[in-house]
């Protein structure tokens, strides 16, 4: 073989090795990524279950307190919902903060909240979807 066939042989197992080099370097680095955005993923995930297992459980204790009001009128059990749900306001405002792509989200939420509280205040009638039995005075 002549010098300068040789020298491209050698010139093209040479690039090929680089590239099978670069090639399997790249499919690492892949990987490695693709790891660490599972496991990212996997705890955005786990918080966000959190969150609304939190949301959820604080807004039926809000309903049953209002449920409460509404049957017995009790001013204890409109001071506790107005209590808990400025609290559920608050976490949901730290919430925000932790997530912060769900601002949309997060406003609609607390401004439903504060229309159903002012909608819910003492003094007003009883809405109809809370079915209120007649009050009975012992006799």
């Amino acid at each position: 073989m002549s010098g300068g066939i040789k020298f491209r042989l050698v010139a093209f197992v040479s690039a090929i090795g680089i590239m099978v080099t670069l090639i399997v370097w790249t499919a690492h680095t892949s990987w490695e990524r693709i790891a660490e955005l599972q496991q990212k993923l996997t705890s955005v995930q786990l918080k966000s279950f959190q969150i609304a297992d939190h949301f959820q459980q604080t807004i039926l204790e809000l309903n049953n307190t209002v449920l409460r009001y509404a049957v017995s009128h009790d001013p204890a059990d409109w001071a506790r919902f107005d209590v808990d749900s400025k609290a559920l306001d608050h976490w949901i405002d730290e919430q925000g903060r932790s997530f912060p792509r769900s601002g949309r989200n997060i406003s609609w939420i607390k401004s439903t909240r504060r229309t159903t509280t002012t909608w819910l205040r003492p003094g007003k009638s009883t809405p109809g979807w809370i079915r209120v039995p007649p009050r009975h005075t012992p006799g």
